[in-house]
């Protein structure tokens, strides 16, 4: 991908939405000069969503930010620093339909015994067995830094760096 750098000129801009299943989501993009000799910018995007599932349980809620700040301590040196930050929580990501045993296939009587697993009162379709603790929550970082050095009239030379990490933390249930 290719990171939102800041721009020259300052620009604000916020988007939302709602849909189905309670979907809902804000972003956040923001730019614009800092000032100063070093011809300073910055840029901060960020975004919050959050949405249920057509089945029981699910859903999930995701949260971003990556402030990006650019800078040219001399004028053929460019400076670029990107810092960005998601969370990202699943609940009710257990197993949803459980079928009884398959039988013997070739006798038509026992074929019903292969058909979901009857519930009272849920819809096969959208009940969830694994029922409502069941999650994957996962923490992801990345920050990169990149120096870009004009040399000559025909040539630039690029040096960064990058890290990047997850965590993970979630409970799930497996039905066999």
């Amino acid at each position: 991908y290719i990171t939102k750098t800041p721009l020259p000129q300052s620009r604000h801009e916020v988007r939302v939405g709602a849909g189905s299943w309670n979907y809902r989501r804000a972003e956040l993009d923001t730019t614009g000069p800092v000032g100063g000799k070093w011809d300073a910018g910055y840029r901060l995007t960020a975004a919050y969503e959050t949405t249920d599932d057509w089945t029981e349980f699910k859903g999930h809620t995701r949260r971003h930010v990556s402030p990006v700040f650019q800078f040219k301590p001399f004028k053929t040196t460019n400076v670029l620093v990107d810092l960005e930050h998601t969370e990202f929580d699943r609940t009710g990501i257990g197993f949803q339909s459980v079928r009884g045993s398959p039988g013997n296939i070739n006798d038509p009587s026992s074929r019903r015994r292969n058909e979901f697993l009857p519930t009272p009162g849920k819809d096969f379709k959208t009940f969830r067995w694994s029922g409502p603790d069941t999650f994957l929550n996962e923490v992801s970082r990345n920050y990169l830094v990149e120096v870009t050095q004009q040399v000559g009239r025909d040539l630039t030379v690029l040096a960064g760096g990058q890290f990047t990490t997850s965590e993970f933390e979630s409970r799930d249930v497996k039905p066999f």
